[in-house]
């Protein structure tokens, strides 16, 4: 079973793409945080079974206590997690918040307007990163 750690502020963002995930493939697991201190808890918390570690993690830019760019830069540091692809999934379109995130190997994609065009965005990370 696929899981894909989901890190964002924003419930109903959380909300939504969970939703999209159900819809193409049931058995995908999504697990949610809100913020960056809470997705470095979570994935130490799994260092003893790395078998357990996400597929995929999908991290929004701007959240409270710990922004994206500094988690990845956290995750990246870390020579366990550093295989986890990760992908920034941001309503930002600072050049900067690119620049940043392409520097550490990570893609960044727009947040969507649509449920149509999220899920469309939901299957390109499942066919890119989680079945690849």
């Amino acid at each position: 079973m696929p899981i894909i750690l989901y890190v964002d502020d924003d419930i109903d963002d959380l909300n939504f793409m969970k939703e999209a995930f159900k819809e193409i493939d049931p058995s995908v697991s999504v697990t949610e945080v809100n913020n960056g201190v809470e997705a470095l808890k979570h994935l130490e918390a799994l260092k003893s079974s790395p078998a357990s570690f996400p597929s995929l993690i999908i991290m929004d830019i701007n959240m409270p206590l710990m922004d994206g760019r500094m988690t990845i830069k956290r995750i990246k540091e870390d020579a366990l997690l550093r295989p986890i692809p990760i992908v920034a999934f941001t309503t930002s379109n600072n050049p900067m918040d690119r620049l940043v995130c392409g520097q550490m190997g990570v893609k960044c994609v727009l947040k969507p307007n649509s449920a149509a065009e999220l899920k469309q965005i939901a299957k390109g990370f499942l066919l890119n990163y989680v079945y690849s």
